[in-house]
């Protein structure tokens, strides 16, 4: 039964990508992050896939910050809380370096440096470096640190980004 699931599952995603490829030959790598990560002409189906799943992954990650904070919760599931944690925090970091990396093909930040900085100074990239910074003091910073569970919690500002519903 799971594996009938997941051949439905790459029946759905197949097209999906085989048609991004299609629409998106000939062009550099950074030019189709930019359409996976942002709506334009060349972003298919694929941004709408992929901006569902990150949805996704804010509302459980929100989720295991609110349930985490439940004592005998936590104390049960406390290393699958940190694993979905780390998961998370890496998706997250991938997606925001990745609109670092490719916020150049956007016309409004085209300057290699000056436009990337433009953009990390905007409220959404904002949004997404505090997301994810909690997760990295924790490394520099040698003291307690359970305030930081609940700046995970902007995690839901994320959402910000996502104005309509997500469409398949």
């Amino acid at each position: 039964l799971r594996l009938l699931r997941i051949f439905k599952l790459v029946r759905f995603i197949v097209p999906i990508v085989h048609h991004f490829i299609e629409i998106n030959h000939g062009r550099t790598l950074k030019q189709k992050i930019y359409s996976i990560l942002n709506e334009d002409d060349y972003s298919g189906d694929l941004h709408h896939l992929i901006d569902t799943i990150l949805v996704g992954i804010i509302a459980l990650s929100v989720t295991a910050v609110v349930l985490e904070s439940v004592q005998p919760i936590h104390e049960m599931l406390a290393l699958e809380f940190h694993i979905f944690d780390m998961i998370s925090v890496a998706i997250f970091s991938l997606e925001y370096v990745l609109r670092i990396y490719s916020i150049t093909e956007n016309p409004e930040y085209k300057e290699r440096v000056a436009g990337r900085f433009r953009y990390a100074t905007t409220i959404n990239a904002v949004i997404d470096l505090a997301a994810i910074l909690p997760f990295y003091l924790t490394f520099f910073i040698q003291m307690d640190l359970r305030f930081l569970r609940v700046m995970r919690l902007l995690r839901i500002l994320k959402l910000t980004r996502h104005p309509e519903p997500c469409r398949l």
